[in-house]
Parts: structure tokens; C-alpha cells; sequence
């Protein structure tokens, strides 16, 4: 009972690090939409007319890069962490089916 107890703790745990990892996701994309607009904002002050101008300005600004890039990197963490919490979901079921083939086999055993 103690180790199907570590299981259920382990999948707990691994759900909390996708909580978090989804978390950080959304706020990576909310702030990367907040810098390009910005950017489309100053390219639009800087003369920049039409959407395509602004959003090619907005595309060569170094904080729209690296707002892109922690977007990027905080999508893998979040599929890590999915990873992780599959691979503990696998680990139990591969723990109940040997508890199964264990009893199965007592079964069997007893009767003979």
C-alpha cells in the first residue's frame, strides 16, 4: 500500500510541475503579445504606415526575439513536464500489472 502511495505522490508532483509549466507558458505568450504591439506602436511613431511595416519593425526588435524565445523555451518545459507526468502515469500501470501477474500467480499456485 506504502509504494502505491509513492505512485499517487509521484503522479501529484508531476501534475503541479505541468500546472506550473503551463502557467509560465501563458504569461510568456501574454507578455510576448504585449512586446510586439509595443514595438508595432514605436514602428508605427517611426513612420511605419501599413500593418506589414509595423510588424516587420515589430519583427527586427531584440525584446520581440527574446520574448519569442521565452515563449519558445517555456513551451518545452511545459512538454517535460507532460513527459514527466506520462512516464509516472506509466510506471504505476506497469507496477499494477505486476501486482496482477503476482496475484494471478498465487492464485494458481494455491490451488494446486
Amino acid at each position: 500500500m506504502e509504494q502505491q502511495e509513492n505512485y499517487a505522490h509521484n503522479i501529484r508532483e508531476a501534475g503541479l510541475r505541468q500546472k506550473l509549466a503551463e502557467e509560465v507558458l501563458a504569461r510568456s505568450q501574454a507578455m510576448e503579445k504585449k512586446i510586439f504591439a509595443k514595438a508595432q506602436m514605436e514602428g508605427e511613431a517611426s513612420g511605419a504606415k501599413s500593418l506589414a511595416a509595423q510588424t516587420r519593425y515589430a519583427d527586427l526588435q531584440g525584446e520581440v526575439f527574446n520574448a519569442r524565445l521565452s515563449v519558445g523555451v517555456a513551451k518545452g518545459e511545459v512538454a517535460a513536464a507532460k513527459a514527466g507526468y506520462r512516464a509516472c502515469e506509466i510506471e504505476f500501470d506497469t507496477w499494477r500489472t505486476q501486482m496482477a501477474t503476482h496475484r494471478l500467480e498465487r492464485n494458481l499456485y494455491a490451488k494446486t
